[in-house]
């Protein structure tokens, strides 16, 4: 039996294109369905931005381990503690939205709208279970790390994670001038959507691998 490993296949799979595109459409059913605010949706990004760097710190982790890799693990600890303190500084950033300029905001009505709400945490782990469906099936499955690059799979997040924090952040002083109404929103929402999918083409090569999805 052939035991070696085949060439990695190249472009964005169909799969993981669609879930993109589910997770984007996550907030905008919260705002539809559960009347979510601009709170609610700034700080499920925010948590998203985290769930996309454990994966991303996973990949690292494997690429380190292919076959002629020296110093194992040197880079994924780098990654984790840069990462890490870009997550909390967009934190802060967040919070200072949430507390001072987003309406309805302060303390006490961004924990009762966020966390005490079970639509939150149903969004927050679809948002989750996609990202682990998609690690499972383009990377884990297929041991794309045999033949990865881990200083290319460590700087895979910050072009989307970078556009969309000044995404964010631009758009949520355009919701908080218009008295965060519903319709604003839904239209950052669907901004930080084309976003995501134009970035994730943008890394691809703007190939799309139209495989079964299974």
């Amino acid at each position: 039996m052939d035991t070696r490993s085949q060439p990695s296949p190249t472009g964005l799979s169909i799969f993981s294109l669609l879930a993109i595109i589910v997770t984007g459409l996550i907030p905008i059913w919260g705002v539809l369905n559960y009347g979510w605010n601009a709170i609610q949706i700034v700080i499920l990004f925010w948590m998203e931005t985290l769930i996309a760097g454990v994966f991303t710190w996973l990949r690292v982790r494997d690429a380190e381990r292919r076959p002629g890799s020296d110093q194992p693990f040197r880079l994924s600890g780098f990654f984790l503690i840069h990462y890490g303190l870009f997550w909390l500084v967009h934190g802060v950033l967040t919070w200072m939205l949430v507390l001072v300029v987003l309406p309805d905001g302060g303390w006490d009505g961004a924990v009762n709208a966020t966390f005490a709400n079970q639509s939150f945490w149903m969004a927050l782990i679809g948002v989750g279970l996609l990202a682990t469906m998609s690690h499972w099936r383009d990377w884990a499955r297929p041991q794309a790390w045999r033949q990865a690059d881990p200083v290319a799979e460590m700087a895979r997040p910050y072009a989307r994670v970078g556009a969309l924090h000044l995404a964010v952040i631009g758009g949520f002083w355009v919701v908080s001038l218009n008295g965060g109404s519903h319709d604003w929103v839904i239209l950052l929402c669907a901004a930080k959507l084309v976003i995501d999918v134009a970035v994730a083409l943008w890394l691809a090569g703007f190939k799309v691998r139209f495989e079964a999805v299974r």
